[in-house]
């Protein structure tokens, strides 16, 4: 049988990092504010009542799923 080109795999792969990114209160809380302006890792932690370590990792999550995108240094 010939190889596939069925783009739907990597299609739900990349659905499934985002259903990931979004599935938990903390992190739709933190793309909440971020929708609101952009802000350091420390003020997101702040608001969201988080550690900075947690609020960090919830970020790469969101950047993992390309929601995000670090600032330009």
């Amino acid at each position: 049988m010939p190889p596939s080109h069925d783009p739907k795999p990597a299609l739900f792969a990349q659905l499934a990092v985002v259903a990931r990114a979004v599935g938990h209160g903390s992190r739709l809380e933190l793309l909440d504010y971020l929708a609101q302006g952009e802000r350091s890792v420390e003020d997101l932690a702040q608001v969201a009542g988080l550690s900075i370590a947690n609020t960090s990792k919830h970020l790469q999550q969101h950047k993992a799923a390309g929601l995000v995108q670090a600032p330009r240094a």
